[in-house]
């Protein structure tokens, strides 16, 4: 095989409109393989719980839809959350009414099935260390930006 000649390079271009084009084709293997999407629960869907609403609502859609409020306050603003409760309270559909307010992408990561049982067996250190690095990953604030995180438990 022949080496490319630098005319033959010179003469290759990419322009914006090949790249919208190309976007219009093709999406993230994330979406792809259904590890991500935007849910199409509503907060109508969710009922009530107008000060967990206005929460949300403040901090994660308002900066996704609007992305100079970031600016506004030097990026300070919370990215991470915690709903706790009993099994059925909506925690889960709570987060996929954010997603879909926003719409963000919505993954849907259940750390129980990471998480083994206490029992320190060489299974559960190494589940624990993967919980562990997944916890220090996401508490990396400075280098994710636009990245929410929803966490829910009922324990």
């Amino acid at each position: 095989m022949e080496p490319w000649l630098d005319e033959a390079i010179d003469k290759l271009t990419i322009t914006m409109d090949d790249i919208e084009k190309a976007l219009k084709k093709v999406q993230p293997s994330s979406k792809r393989e259904g590890f991500s999407t935007i849910p199409d629960v509503k907060w109508e869907d969710v009922g009530g719980l107008n000060d967990i609403r206005e929460t949300f609502e403040r901090f994660i859609v308002n900066s996704i839809k609007y992305p100079e409020i970031n600016k506004i306050f030097g990026g300070d603003i919370q990215t991470r959350f915690l709903l706790f409760g009993p099994p059925g309270c909506g925690k889960t559909l709570i987060a996929k009414a954010v997603a879909n307010e926003a719409g963000a992408n919505f993954i849907y990561v259940k750390i129980d099935s990471l998480a083994a049982k206490r029992n320190n067996s060489t299974g559960e250190r190494s589940s624990q260390r993967m919980v562990t690095q997944l916890l220090t990953e996401l508490d990396g604030r400075d280098q994710r930006h636009g990245v929410f995180v929803i966490g829910a438990t009922n324990k």
